[in-house]
C-alpha cells in the first residue's frame, strides 16, 4: 500500500509507484487536506478491508504519521523513506521520527542518515 498526500504526481515517491505496480498491488488513498483523526480512520478501515502484506511511507507530514499509527493498530509492517533526516528548526522533525520509531524496514539516502 502506498498512501500519498500533497502533490503526489510530484513526489519522489512517484517513480518508486511506478515501479511497484510493475510487481505488486498498490493502492493509492489521497489523503491531502483530511484531519489527523479522519486519516487515522480511514487508513485504519482501508487496512482492515486490504490486508496488505506491507505499508510503504516517504516523509515526514501529518498524513503520513497518522498512516504510521494505523498500521501500527493493524498491525502492518512499515517501510519508511527518509527516516534519519533532519530540516533546521521544522516541526517536521518530529514527525519523521516518530514513523520513525514506528517502522520496521528503513530505506535512509545516506549512511549519515542510517546513524
Amino acid at each position: 500500500m502506498v498512501v500519498t498526500s500533497g502533490r503526489a504526481d510530484a513526489s519522489p515517491l512517484r517513480k518508486v509507484v511506478e515501479e511497484l505496480r510493475k510487481r505488486c498491488a498498490v493502492y493509492e488513498l489521497g489523503l491531502g487536506g483530511r484531519n489527523p483523526s479522519e486519516c487515522v480512520d480511514d487508513v485504519t478501515y482501508f487496512l482492515h478491508d486490504t490486508c496488505p502484506d506491507i505499508l510503504l511511507l516517504l516523509g515526514d507530514r501529518y498524513e503520513t504519521l497518522a498512516t504510521a499509527l494505523a498500521a501500527t493498530y493493524c498491525r502492518v509492517p512499515i517501510a519508511h523513506i527518509h527516516g534519519g533526516e533532519t530540516t533546521l528548526g521544522a516541526f517536521d522533525n518530529n514527525i519523521r521520527d516518530a514513523v520513525t520509531k514506528l517502522s520496521h524496514l528503513h530505506f535512509v539516502a545516506t549512511d549519515y542518515f542510517a546513524e
